[in-house]
Parts: C-alpha cells; sequence; structure tokens
C-alpha cells in the first residue's frame, strides 16, 4: 500500500483545471481531495456545494467541451488556444529580486543557472592543454604471441602428411601414397626425422593398419632407390628409429624409475595411488610401443627390407631378456611369440623356395634355417612352457598348432585385418547365400518330418 505520493506542480494544475472545467461527480471529487490532488481552499463556493441532482443527464461525449483531451497514456492534452495562453504565460520575466517567506533576502540564480531559451547557447567546456604522458605497459620476458603470425614450413609439411596418413585405409591407399611419393621428404633432411617419427607412431599405435604403413615404407624406399641420385637416407632412418625403441626408450624408463622411487618416499595413501596409476598407465604405454614395433619389424621383413640376421638377433635378445630377469619376464616371451608369429609365414615360404631351387635333400638345412632357426625356438619355448602362467602356456600352444598348419592361421583369425568395401560387400553377399541356403534345407527336412504345408517366405525385405 502506498503511504505517500509525490505529484508535480504541472500535473497538479492540470488535475484542477479538469475539475473546474468538467462535470464530474462528488465521490471522484472527494478521491481527489483525500489523494490531495484538489484541496478545499480552492473550491468555489459553487464548487463546494456539488449537485445531488441524479436525475441531470449528462452531456454526450462528442459534445462536451474540447478544450480539455487525454491521450492515450491518461495525460492532459490540450488544445492550440490552451497551448498558447501557456507559452504567452511562461515568458513573463520574473522579478529579479525574489523575497522568500523567512525575511526580505535576496536570491539571486546560481552562475549554472540559464534560461530556458538560452540552453543552446551554453558556453562549451573549455578543453585541457595539458598533455598525459603516455601510460609504458609492462612486457614480460616470454610474453605468448599467436602461432598463425609465425611460418614454420617443417611444421607445415608434417601437418599435411600426418594429414595424409590419418586417411590411409585399404580403398584410399593408392590415391594418397601417390600424394605422399610426389612429396620426396627424403630431399630434406629438416622434415624426414618429424614424418619418420609420425609414421613409426602410427604404426605402432595403430597395429591394425601396420599392414599399410609398412607398404608405404616399401614404395618409399623403392622410390629412394631409384632417384637420381639414389639414396638411402628413409630407409636408415626407420631402421635406426625401430632399433631405438627396440633397445628401450631412454625417457621412458628414466620416468618409470622417478614414479618408482616417488611411489616409495610417498606416505598419504591417496597420492600413492595416483602415482601407482600413473606408473601402471606409463608401464602399458611402452609395452604396446615395445609389442607395435615387434610387428613393424615383422612387416618390413615382409617386403624384404629387414634381413633374417637382423630377425635372429631381435629373437635371440628378447629371449636373454627372460633368462636375466629374475622370475622370468613373461612381457619378453610374448614379445618372442608375438614376432614368430608374424615372420613365421614369409620365412617357411623363402625356405621352401630355396629348397626347391637348390634342390637340397632332406636332411641339409637351407640357408635360410640357418640365419633364422624358427623351429629351434618353438622347441624351446614349448619345453619352457611348464614354468609359464597360463595365459602364455596357452599362446605358446597356440604357436605350435600354427607350426603344424604350415603357419597359416584359422579361419577365425585370418580375416581380422582392414579390409576394401569391395570386400566387405561379397562377403555380405556371400553370407546372405549361405543363410538362404541354410533356410531352404531346414525348411524342406521340417517338411519331410511332420508332413505340414510350410508357409512360402516372403521376398520383402523388413
Amino acid at each position: 500500500m502506498v503511504s505517500r505520493i509525490v505529484y508535480t506542480r504541472r500535473f497538479i494544475v492540470e488535475a484542477q483545471k479538469t475539475v473546474r472545467t468538467e462535470h464530474i461527480s462528488p465521490q471522484f471529487l472527494g478521491e481527489l481531495m483525500e489523494l490531495g490532488l484538489f484541496p478545499r481552499n480552492n473550491l468555489k463556493k459553487n464548487d463546494s456545494q456539488p449537485s445531488h441532482n441524479k436525475t441531470r443527464q449528462r452531456e454526450p461525449r462528442n459534445q462536451r467541451s474540447s478544450n480539455i483531451h487525454f491521450d492515450g497514456n491518461g495525460r492532459v492534452r490540450q488544445n492550440a488556444q490552451r497551448r498558447d495562453q501557456e507559452a504567452a504565460r511562461s515568458t513573463t520575466q520574473r522579478p529579479q529580486n525574489m523575497e522568500s517567506s523567512k525575511g526580505q533576502r535576496k536570491q539571486t540564480p546560481p552562475k549554472s543557472f540559464f534560461p530556458r531559451n538560452d540552453r543552446q547557447e551554453m558556453p562549451k567546456k573549455e578543453e585541457s592543454t595539458k598533455t598525459e604522458e603516455p601510460v609504458v605497459l609492462h612486457r614480460a620476458k616470454n610474453a605468448w604471441k599467436p602461432r598463425g603470425k609465425t611460418f614454420d614450413p617443417v611444421a607445415a609439411k608434417t601437418k599435411e602428411m600426418r594429414g595424409l596418413l590419418n586417411k590411409i585405409t585399404p580403398t584410399t591407399f593408392e590415391e594418397l601414397a601417390e600424394k605422399f611419393l610426389e612429396a620426396e621428404i627424403f630431399r630434406d633432411a629438416a622434415v624426414l626425422p618429424a614424418v619418420v617419427d609420425v609414421i613409426f607412431d602410427k604404426a605402432v599405435e595403430e597395429p591394425t593398419f601396420c599392414a599399410l604403413y609398412s607398404d608405404l615404407c616399401a614404395r618409399q624406399v623403392h622410390k629412394e632407390k631409384e632417384a637420381s641420385p639414389p639414396s638411402k637416407y628413409f630407409f636408415d632412418s626407420v631402421l635406426s628409429r625401430c632399433q631405438k625403441t627396440f633397445q628401450g626408450d631412454v625417457s621412458l624408463k628414466e620416468k618409470t624409475v622417478e614414479l618408482s622411487k616417488e611411489i616409495s618416499t610417498e606416505e598419504d595413501s591417496k597420492a600413492k595411488a595416483l602415482l601407482q596409476g600413473k606408473l601402471e598407465e606409463l608401464q602399458k604405454k611402452e609395452r604396446r610401443r615395445v609389442i607395435g614395433n615387434i610387428g613393424l619389424i615383422a612387416q618390413l621383413y615382409r617386403h624384404g627390407l629387414v634381413n633374417l640376421w637382423l630377425v635372429n638377433v631381435c629373437i635371440v635378445t628378447i629371449l636373454k631378456t627372460n633368462l636375466e630377469a629374475e622370475g622370468g619376464d613373461e612381457a619378453a616371451i610374448e614379445c618372442a611369440i608375438k614376432m614368430i608369429t608374424q615372420v613365421g609365414k614369409n620365412w617357411d615360404r623363402q625356405r621352401r623356395a630355396e629348397r626347391e631351387k637348390k634342390k637340397l635333400p632332406a636332411g641339409e638345412k637351407t640357408q635360410t634355417e640357418k640365419d633364422l632357426n624358427l623351429s629351434g625356438f618353438v622347441a624351446y619355448l614349448q619345453q619352457q612352457s611348464a614354468s609359464f602362467s597360463s595365459r602364455i602356456r596357452f599362446a605358446v600352444v597356440d604357436l605350435v598348432d600354427l607350426q603344424k598348419n604350415a603357419w597359416e592361421p584359422r579361419k577365425s583369425q585370418a580375416g581380422k585385418g582392414p579390409k576394401k568395401i569391395e570386400e566387405l560387400r561379397e562377403e555380405v553377399q556371400k553370407e546372405r547365400q549361405k543363410n538362404e541356403l541354410e533356410r531352404e534345407k531346414f525348411e524342406k527336412g521340417l517338411q519331410k518330418k511332420k508332413g505340414a504345408r510350410v508357409p512360402k517366405r516372403s521376398n520383402r525385405r523388413i
């Protein structure tokens, strides 16, 4: 509820004019007096006693006095004659000396007072002639700078090659391989190491597409040999990268040792559990990279880029690591099984071709078997399998079965790699035909057994 309302002088004057000119009801007049809009002292004699004759008819709306009008917001809108009178009244000069009710004291308008008509001629503020000194901001020595302004050609070329490698699939391999070979990265000594690292990381982290990356490396090496002058920069870079990972990344080993020391000295259980999780994640990453590197070496051997002597050294080194470790190193045994499994098929094909070419007797070994004795490694693992865990022992059993099957994998493991779209469509079509034949065979057998009528199948697909 509003306890106090403040009105402007103009609003009160207009309200009083409206009350005098318009015929209003005594109830409305009393409400205006209560609100303070119309004091009782200002009433005329004929206005103080309003007529209570209820039979008096009010004038029609269109015949009332047009001196006062109201706009849409409820404010008074005067006609032209009333506005002229108000304008003439406002232009009269006020006396310079104004007497206050408290005493005869001259009141002069303040310096900042200007008549309404002279407001447009107000003097402008004088602009300050003082020159402010510029603010010198503090600049850091190592301030951040946007990357877009500095162009790095090596980073741009590496990014372009990474984009091509990200799009490689069995379907797009031919097209993207041509674009990769056109770049001739072996001619740029600054770009070559960065691109080799990208290829190696993708081959190690994505073992499913490792065969495609090895095919790309083989094509690049072949083009490098045919260049004028021929070179071996790309081939040497890939081999040195594989050797570095096989021997062990020094940075990963240092991080592992540091985390182990922090875990031993940490007393808080939560912080210790967090450090233990980081250590396990780092060990998984190292193990994944080692196994991926073994897969890349096996794929390079498939293209003839790695000889049998180097593969033999890798397997011997892995098995030696297992013997030197206290209690054995099952991770090393798993890596050895992985390499023998991936190298076995090409090794057996090369051994058979050499035996047929030289027409050697059954008891004599070929040069391939002398350089890499896979049969001896398989027999050694089979003898030592009793001391392995169940998972590694079953892996050795699978390796022996693979050797007996002429290094041909099972049907369930044969088609695990990436495939082209055409190959997938052919497999779907073959599977659909196989399901149709099995269904027809089942319906015929059911009809023979029960002698009932089998409803015809609808050709409509759901």
